[in-house]
């Protein structure tokens, strides 16, 4: 080598060591932080996710349940329904009885 070489060798080095290595530095230690951000952001995702179908399970046992009671109440409004018919048509039979009597 050179004293040439021996020269550019010296630039070089204290080019690195003072303006590369310290930008390299920061740029570390900015993708450390972005590396943990996206470990926090991946994790809310995957708890977003699992509330996500909790909330569907639930929306799907809500549905049956109101389809349970729109049964019960129809199956209701038809007994009532059936009832009226049948009080109804009693109450002709009375009326009709009531008039052979007299």
């Amino acid at each position: 080598m050179d004293l040439n070489d021996k020269k550019i060798k010296s630039v070089m080095t204290e080019t690195l060591k003072e303006l590369v290595i310290p930008r390299l530095d920061k740029i570390e230690g900015r993708l450390g932080g972005v590396e943990t951000a996206n470990k926090a952001i991946m994790e809310q995702v995957v708890q977003n996710s699992e509330n996500i179908t909790i909330m569907q399970e639930n929306i799907q046992d809500t549905l049956l349940t109101e389809e349970r009671i729109e049964a019960k109440i129809d199956a209701s409004i038809r007994r009532q329904d059936d009832l009226s018919i049948k009080t109804s048509q009693l109450n002709r039979r009375v009326l009709r009885l009531e008039t052979k009597k007299t």
